[in-house]
């Protein structure tokens, strides 16, 4: 059966808030250090800053954007009938989250159209958080990435990865499509073969667990599709090793190590792909098996929260987890609005706010009838 009902889709994006936000407290720390200061089990739950709420980093932030520009995309498509505004969309909120966090932007980007957003007025969305460098670089620049073999665009880095659950959501109905929009997308940070690859084989596992499958099944699709691309021997290759690795009987830290740092995009992937096999039956144990086994272990619970989530649903501990997550109401909002384009459900003018309007083809709606809230929050650039 599909995984396309609410929950499921919310599931997803929350439960990758929530591997971001348990591993803040030990990110950069060594397995060692994280059972000195923790104790043997190492950290075993999510911690808070003074005002209750556990942070996230720019991994959830950045998912945050990815989806707001994705149903923007939808959204502009049925009315302008313009099928590359996409990756403009997509580039644009991205800038949209340097700004807002007061970083530079050299091209002079009109600052009234990055303002011009919803997301704006999400205080959260302001704070600075741990982000990749190399990619602040590369937007800081202001300028759109090639989306060809020339570009001087050479990251591998983690930060493409959190941000590709939306397109293998949607595109979920071709799995060649989920991956050719998830490269494309990644592409505008992440010009790397081992990044953009890592990118649209993770989007092809989204879209084979949407469709009902076993996750063993929805990895081997995803190594099904990128074994055809140029230069994917070294993302194959780590996910074959992490395969290898969920077959032994004994699972110990040193096995990350084998993965590498788990700081570039193929690695995350792989340490991630590890630990949702071995760890598919509880997510909550699966995700901190991934931040106490590794330095950048909220990169790879990030990851594992996103596929586990939608494919085992959120466990108890989650759920008491998610009652602490900051922005949980804006998460739960930007997920239902993905639901709603997954579903071709757009509210209707004569609609009640909280209504859905069942539609089973786009073009039998008057776009005259779209209720003007929607238009408000998504017919923007």
């Amino acid at each position: 059966m599909k995984k396309l009902d609410f929950n499921n889709i919310f599931n997803c994006i929350l439960g990758g808030a929530l591997g971001d936000a348990l591993g803040v407290p030990v990110r950069n720390l060594s397995y060692d250090l994280i059972v000195s200061q923790y104790g043997k089990s190492g950290l075993a739950d999510i911690e808070v800053d003074c005002d209750g709420k556990a942070r996230v980093t720019s991994n959830t932030q950045l998912n945050i954007f990815t989806i707001d520009a994705l149903v923007k995309a939808y959204t502009k498509y049925y009315i302008y009938k313009d099928i590359n505004l996409g990756r403009k969309l997509t580039y644009t909120n991205y800038l949209r989250w340097q700004y807002y966090q007061d970083r530079k932007i050299q091209n002079n980007f009109d600052e009234e159209l990055l303002k011009d957003n919803y997301l704006y007025s999400i205080q959260e969305l302001k704070y600075e958080r741990y982000a990749e460098q190399r990619m602040k670089d590369i937007l800081e620049t202001g300028m759109l990435q090639d989306d060809d073999e020339n570009s001087d665009n050479s990251n591998t880095g983690w930060a493409c990865l959190a941000k590709t659950v939306s397109y293998g959501i949607f595109f979920y109905n071709d799995y060649k499509a989920t991956f050719d929009m998830a490269v494309k997308i990644a592409k505008l940070t992440h010009g790397h073969p081992n990044a953009y690859l890592s990118c649209g084989t993770l989007a092809v596992i989204i879209a084979s667990i949407v469709n009902g499958e076993k996750l063993e099944k929805a990895i081997q699709n995803g190594i099904n599709i990128v074994k055809q691309e140029k230069n994917c021997q070294e993302v194959l290759s780590l996910i074959v090793l992490a395969l290898e690795h969920a077959k032994d009987e004994i699972h110990y830290p040193e096995k990350f190590d084998d993965f590498g740092l788990c700081y570039q995009a193929h690695e995350v992937l792989a340490a991630a792909i590890y630990v949702c096999l071995i760890g598919q039956t509880s997510i909550s144990n699966a995700l901190l098996f991934a931040v106490n086994n590794s330095a950048y272990g909220n990169n790879i619970a990030t990851i594992v929260g996103q596929i586990l989530g939608l494919y085992s649903g959120l466990d108890d501990v989650c759920i008491k987890w998610s009652k602490k997550i900051e922005m949980y109401d804006l998460i739960k909002d930007i997920s239902y609005d993905l639901y709603r384009i997954v579903n071709k459900k757009i509210p209707n003018e004569i609609e009640d706010f909280d209504k859905e309007l069942e539609l089973n083809e786009m073009k039998y709606i008057n776009v005259k009838n779209i209720s003007n809230w929607w238009l408000i929050k998504y017919d923007k650039i």
